[in-house]
């Protein structure tokens, strides 16, 4: 195998098509380094043959351990000189995607990370809810970083985040994160305890190809409690107010469990408005889905949500 710089390692869960369509977008980057692929999937078997491309690919099973094992697996197989972690659901914003990454890394000291940007891909459709996810929701918050600056690690964000491989290698992802859910925390917190930077590079751009809906957001929204609880007893200083006082989760969980059921049917109607109603509906958003997680959250005194 040539000299490799970059191996992306992408973790999967049954989505064929939409893995399919980031490999072949990584085959149309223009004049790219030396790259290799590293799929793994997050299930016992992967039963389905990926598309034919022009560089090396390599397509392992995780076992269905979750995607912190995934990307670890992923991490020891790789040969190059950089990790570059990407989810399956998102594409490269341009056909320079991968040489300017190459570019960046190589000018950077060796104890750096570079986080890039997700947009939403312009062929799903933008509304309130969507708005709302990144822009105080949930989801991104990269309205709040500054392009070229280091960022603290809990902006850490795994769609599109780079770092030397043997860096990757000794702070590989905390498995007891079994969900994907602050796993990418976690690990930006100890990076960044561990004196390495985290650069931001707002031109290195990834398009997110996934189309979330309330309910969905709302599923998930007990897994991430579930994870916060983890997060807050392995780094206590990231304790937001309610996590400090005695008896705040019970109040929140309380609070948003009556509230949460009253407004998510004025949520629901309110999720398909365009994005300029999100200043005056986003809290509506917001009831639903803590009322959501703060179940996860006191589920996780008790083990996983079911």
């Amino acid at each position: 195998m040539p000299d490799l710089d970059i191996s992306i390692v992408i973790p999967s869960r049954r989505r064929e098509v939409l893995l399919a369509d980031l490999l072949l977008a990584l085959a149309e980057q223009q004049d790219p380094p030396g790259f290799e692929v590293v799929v793994v999937e997050d299930e016992p078997d992967a039963t389905y043959a990926l598309p034919a491309v022009p560089f090396p690919l390599k397509h392992l099973t995780g076992g269905g351990r979750g995607p912190a094992h995934a990307r670890n697996v992923g991490v020891k197989a790789a040969e190059g000189r950089w990790i570059l972690f990407l989810d399956d659901d998102v594409v490269p914003a341009d056909p320079a995607f991968l040489t300017r990454m190459h570019g960046i890394l190589r000018t950077l000291p060796d104890r750096t990370g570079v986080l890039g940007r997700v947009d939403w891909a312009p062929e799903i459709p933008l509304n309130a809810f969507r708005w709302w996810l990144d822009h105080g929701g949930p989801q991104f918050a990269f309205f709040r970083l500054e392009h070229n600056r280091s960022v603290p690690g809990r902006f850490v964000a795994t769609a599109c985040f780079a770092l030397p491989r043997e860096i990757a290698l000794t702070f590989p992802f905390d498995e007891t994160f079994p969900y994907p859910a602050y796993e990418d925390w976690d690990l930006g917190l100890r990076l960044e305890a561990a004196g390495i930077s985290i650069l931001y590079r707002e031109d290195l751009r990834v398009l997110h190809r996934s189309a979330p809906t309330l309910e969905a957001y709302l599923r998930r929204a007990s897994f991430v409690g579930w994870s916060r609880r983890r997060l807050v007893h392995k780094h206590p200083g990231v304790r937001t107010f309610p996590e400090r006082v005695p008896g705040g989760i019970f109040a929140g969980w309380l609070v948003f469990e009556g509230l949460g059921r009253l407004l998510f049917p004025l949520a629901r109607r309110a999720e398909h408005l365009s994005p300029a109603w999100t200043p005056w509906v986003g809290w509506l958003f917001a009831a639903a889905y803590r009322r959501a997680f703060f179940r996860g959250y006191r589920r996780g005194r008790h083990g996983p949500p079911p």
